[in-house]
């Protein structure tokens, strides 16, 4: 007999349909639709919806060039601000064909952006971020804002998977929870780095990659001999913790 696809239940099935929107970016493009025809009440809406989602088709496709761009090389390499800068070019949008005057790139193409650049994370991280470096959809964005927010998503995904890799070490028979106690140390010790580098992201990253196995195992040796604790870290937690250092450090 043949094995058969398991269908969602409905208890489940909203939130299955809220992801799926939220993740193909879908929601923002009816909502901005929407907003477009109440504003502008055009004679034809039914015409007017086909030409703006032509439009949003058109957009896409920059939207995702400009991401695979940006992707070409890792943040820490001097390449990526060439191709953060020709991304940002690539987005421009204008007035209209009747003025060469050049606005920028709207704050909905910006946050596409940003939403690609962090989609490897959790989406409950990925909402912290972005409502730290928030601008409104039909907001034109300089390219400064761009460049500084594209940086912070990807180093910002440097961290939580960084983040996770340090769980991972800490569980090595796969419970899915660690010692609390050893947690809080290792913690501890990147609120160190922050304090001595206040208001830098990479200089927390920079303390992640830093607590090598020989720093992990003397913090672990050291909780132990103290007795532990009977408090347990799950994964969501720790790494939660850890993204909410890092958003403490934007400004």
């Amino acid at each position: 007999m043949t094995d058969r696809k398991k269908l969602p239940t409905t208890d489940n099935q909203g939130d299955i349909d809220k992801q799926f929107l939220e993740k193909s970016g879908t929601n923002l493009l009816i909502r901005g639709a929407i907003l477009k025809l109440i504003q502008n009440q055009p004679e034809n809406p039914i015409n007017y919806l086909v030409e703006y989602f032509e439009n949003a088709a058109e957009k896409s496709n920059k939207v995702n060039k400009a991401f695979q761009m940006i992707k070409q090389t890792p943040y820490n390499e001097e390449a990526f601000k060439i191709n953060v800068r020709d991304s940002y070019e690539m987005l421009m949008s204008h007035k209209s064909s009747k003025t060469s005057i050049t606005k920028g790139v709207t704050g909905i193409s910006y946050t596409e952006i940003l939403q690609l650049l962090c989609m490897q994370a959790s989406q409950q991280y990925t909402e912290k971020l972005l409502r730290k470096i928030y601008c409104r959809e039909a907001e034109y964005i300089p390219f400064h804002v761009f460049r500084d927010g594209v940086f912070l998503a990807c180093v910002f995904i440097d961290h939580v998977e960084r983040s996770q890799k340090l769980f991972e070490n800490l569980d090595k028979e796969n419970t899915g929870q660690i010692d609390r106690a050893i947690g809080d140390a290792l913690f501890r010790q990147l609120q160190g780095a922050v304090s001595r580098k206040p208001d830098d992201v990479l200089g927390l990253v920079e303390a992640c990659y830093e607590l090598g196995p020989n720093k992990i195992y003397d913090i672990v040796q050291r909780i132990h001999q103290a007795g532990g604790s009977r408090l347990i870290y799950r994964k969501e937690e720790f790494v939660g913790k850890l993204v909410d250092l890092f958003l403490s450090q934007i400004k």
